[in-house]
């Protein structure tokens, strides 16, 4: 699975959803938002992973790219901040089983 984040500032959030949430290019991706401070990084700044098959990925980066919107992650760093989503992730579906599971 092919994967890229981009780093950006809160006040491009609003942007962020008008702009890439809406095209099908993003959109067909699998897309997470965190703060910094969830994902161990900046904490000025937002994160976003989108995630999926690697044309998929490979168009919605060519996007972000072209929009200029926001800053790539050199891979290291983009892959610290997909492991902390996935760590979280995977915490929040124990919980729910453990609410749910019994």
């Amino acid at each position: 699975m092919a994967l890229f984040v981009v780093q950006f500032a809160p006040k491009d959030l609003e942007r962020f959803n008008k702009e890439f949430l809406t095209d099908m290019t993003v959109s067909k991706n699998s897309i997470h938002v965190r703060d910094g401070a969830s994902v161990h990084m900046d904490k000025a700044f937002l994160y976003v992973r989108v995630m999926g098959g690697d044309e998929k990925v490979a168009a919605a980066k060519k996007l972000f790219v072209e929009k200029k919107f926001g800053a790539l992650l050199k891979d290291a760093d983009a892959t610290k901040v997909s492991a902390a989503i996935d760590k979280e992730e995977e915490e929040a579906a124990e919980g729910m089983g453990m609410i749910f599971g019994g």
